[in-house]
């Protein structure tokens, strides 16, 4: 059966789409292969193996998650609490919709919920009996916040896929990016409100689709480890055959030329310049990393983002300082 004109233009579209995600992703590794190959080429060695394939991955949920002890809430059938809310919050969790919801719903619950108790609290009509009992129930409501959140951001769909990666982080997604902060300052606020037992009228809800989405934080903890295997596979290979890269008076300079121009082309005109973006996004995000690594260290697990930074930062140095010391033996220095 012959396709129209539309279907064949559709198909040429998803074709493209297809191709360019692809092409993308893999362009970012090619950068890393083709500066390898190139200097091989001119060393006339062998390119190295590339690193071997690895993803960004965290331990099992039920490794991570905090069991919290059920609250049963008889006190409800007091007449005294019915104006204060709190008979309508636990009413929407006991509903068929509240007994599906995910974990970014039900948090926005426990926030609620605390607070409707601190509500409830303001009344001057309460017994000191039920007083008491509400007191009681509001302080192990705002306890269990901190734990909720640490849940919430080692175990829920949403925040796993934001924490794992196995592909290139891509350039130009800082509109995404300053989502990613907010959800991230929003949980922070959140802990320190519930530590310091003050109110909040805070949701984390709105940040669930972004957060799944656009998984950028594992993107980034898994580029930091590509560049920095390929940076030091890449270091290694010039360092083991510096000796035969002649200058200086007298002396063949073919060789040392040919590599300065491939360090120029497609180190510094696109590995650098990515790396430095890379570069930026940690530290634009570092700021709110603390809510993240705490909530593993509380686990006595580990989200090692910071140290692969460190070694990232490393391994650019160790490279850079080789074409340091190659240009000045050559006396052409980088720029």
């Amino acid at each position: 059966m012959r396709m129209t004109m539309l279907q064949r233009v559709c198909l040429l579209l998803l074709a493209l789409f297809v191709l360019t995600a692809c092409t993308d992703n893999g362009g970012i590794e090619d950068r890393f292969v083709t500066y390898a190959e190139r200097l091989a080429n001119v060393l006339e060695v062998d390119a190295p193996t590339p690193p071997s394939s690895f993803a960004i991955t965290l331990e099992d949920k039920r490794r991570l998650y905090s069991e919290l002890p059920r609250l049963y809430l008889g006190l409800l059938d007091s007449y005294e609490l019915s104006d204060c809310g709190l008979f309508q919050i636990v009413a929407e969790k006991n509903s068929s919709l509240g007994k599906v919801w995910d974990q970014f719903q039900d948090f926005d619950y426990q926030l609620r919920l605390s607070n409707t108790l601190r509500h409830c609290l303001m009344s001057d009509s309460l017994s000191a009996r039920l007083r008491k009992q509400l007191e009681d129930l509001a302080n192990i409501k705002q306890g269990h916040l901190s734990i909720h959140l640490r849940n919430l951001i080692l175990t829920s769909d949403a925040m796993r896929k934001q924490l794992s990666g196995h592909q290139w982080l891509m350039e130009g997604q800082q509109s995404q990016w300053s989502e990613i902060h907010d959800a991230l300052s929003i949980f922070a606020q959140i802990d320190a409100a519930a530590k310091a037992g003050e109110p909040f009228t805070l949701s984390v809800y709105p940040y669930q689709e972004v957060l799944e989405r656009a998984p950028l934080i594992g993107a980034l903890y898994y580029s930091l480890q590509r560049s920095t295997r390929w940076l030091n596979l890449t270091t290694e290979m010039l360092s083991k055959h510096i000796s035969s890269i002649h200058c200086g008076a007298n002396r063949d300079q073919t060789r040392f030329n040919y590599l300065r121009n491939v360090f120029d082309e497609y180190y510094i005109k696109s590995i650098q310049a990515y790396n430095a973006d890379l570069d930026a996004a940690y530290y634009q995000l570092s700021n709110h990393l603390p809510i993240i690594i705490t909530s593993f260290e509380e686990q006595n697990s580990a989200y090692r983002l910071q140290e692969a930074h460190q070694e990232f930062r490393q391994a650019n140095l160790q490279h850079i300082q080789f074409w340091q010391q190659l240009f000045q033996r050559c006396q052409n220095p980088v720029q």
